[in-house]
Order: structure tokens, then sequence, then C-alpha cells
């Protein structure tokens, strides 16, 4: 919440007076730096947002009034998503558009509050990549991640290349930089049909990923999932058209 939204200003939206209501510091930050540092937009933002889900009902209602991806219990993950998007330059005739990279828990591809963000959010900015690094080990935690790469502009093509897990590490290694899930992410990632034991390489219509809710399994799980689905949707409509018309008999 702090610093400037460029995005409600450039809707008109006054950011600044909202601000003042909502704005806070915690006792150990600058104002004054906090401000400046996140009230200018950058040629690149990168980070790791938080996991957790906001506790507090003022905050959480606070970040709803200026993300519009924040949906029922959603996970901080959303709105910092946005907000990378929002703190990255837009392209003028003397700067390109900036880039965004961030490494994110993937529970908004699955879990209903990151229908917002999928569908309303996301079509509307440049993402190029959605790589799956739930299998990769990562010291320290747990939460399976994504990782996120993207231009603050609207989508220039009509694929994102997406990286889809298949298999997670068989165990720790001794060095996480080159882990077997991590190492055939890197090796796979600019190849795209490439599959692996742990990976595959796509690149995907851009219009899949306007719904919610992202299917990632590589090696064409994926797309059996979709056949799945696709066929129990319609068979769900043929025994309630079949339902319908059947008489009904009278109990006895």
């Amino acid at each position: 919440m702090h610093g400037r939204h460029f995005s409600l200003h450039e809707l008109g939206g006054a950011d600044e007076g909202f601000r003042r209501i909502v704005h806070h510091h915690y006792s150990a930050e600058g104002s004054a730096d906090v401000d400046r540092v996140l009230g200018q937009q950058y040629h690149a933002v990168v980070g790791n947002p938080p996991y957790i889900t906001p506790k507090d009902a003022a905050m959480r209602d606070a970040y709803r009034e200026i993300h519009s991806s924040c949906h029922r219990t959603y996970g901080l993950g959303a709105p910092f998503i946005e907000r990378f998007f929002d703190l990255a330059v837009r392209p003028t005739m003397a700067s390109p558009a900036g880039y965004i990279g961030l490494i994110v828990a993937n529970s908004f591809m699955k879990r209903e509050f990151g229908s917002k963000l999928i569908e309303a959010v996301l079509p509307t900015l440049d993402l190029t990549h959605v790589v799956d690094c739930s299998g990769a080990f990562i010291p320290g935690h747990a939460t399976p991640t994504a990782i996120l790469f993207g231009r603050s502009r609207p989508p220039t093509a009509s694929v994102v290349r997406t990286v889809r897990g298949i298999r997670g590490e068989p165990v720790a290694p001794e060095d996480p930089a080159h882990g077997l899930v991590w190492s055939a992410i890197l090796a796979q990632g600019d190849v795209v049909s490439s599959t692996s034991e742990f990976v595959s390489v796509d690149d995907t219509d851009r219009r899949i990923l306007e719904h919610h809710p992202w299917a990632m399994g590589g090696g064409g799980a994926a797309a059996v999932q979709a056949l799945i689905e696709g066929a129990c949707t319609r068979n769900v409509k043929r025994n309630h058209h079949i339902y319908r018309v059947l008489p009904r008999y009278p109990r006895g």
C-alpha cells in the first residue's frame, strides 16, 4: 500500500487521498524512504512476495480497495503480483516497458481466490513466462512456488512460455543450485516442445491462461486433464437433459 499507485492514477483514481487514510508504517521503517522508493517506477522489478494471507481485517479490506486482484480469503501473492507490474515503467518513445520477475506461491493458480488475478488482471498485462518450480529443492521452505516473468505493457504475443513440472527432486541435492529439477528448468526453458524426466516446455495459447484454474502438469498431463474435464462437462449437460425429459412417476 505504500508509495504511489500508478494504475489508480492512470484510471483517474485519487490514490494520494486514499493513501492518507490507510497509509501506515512500522516503527522500524523510515517513512520518507519507503515513500520515495515505492513512489516511482523502475526498469526492472524483482522479488519474492509474502506467501501468507492477511490476518488483520482492516488491512485485508484496505488491500481490496487498492488491488482488484484481491478476492475472497486471498493470499498476499495476488495483490503483490499486481503491484510488481504497477511499479515497472510503462513503454514510451524514450524507454521500453519495464521487466518483472518474481517467485511466488502457486496457490493462486488452483484456489478460488486467484480467479480474479487470472481472469481479470493478468489478461491485461504482458505475462511472458510461467515456470512451475514446485518440484525444485529450495532450502528453507516447502511452499510450492512458481516463477513469473512479464513486461509492463499490454500483451504482445498470442502465447506464453510455460515450463510445466513432471517430477519433483528425488532426494535433496547437496548443492541446490545444481539440483536435477532446477537444472532441467535452466536447460529447457528456451527449448520449446522439449520434455525430460522432470519438466516439459511449451508455448501455451494465452487464451488458455485467461481461465482459472491453471493446469500446470507437464508431459501432456495438462492436455489430458483438459480432455477429461471437457468430457465430464459434456456428460453433466447430457445427463441433466435426460433427467429433465424422463417422466415422473408417483411414489409407490
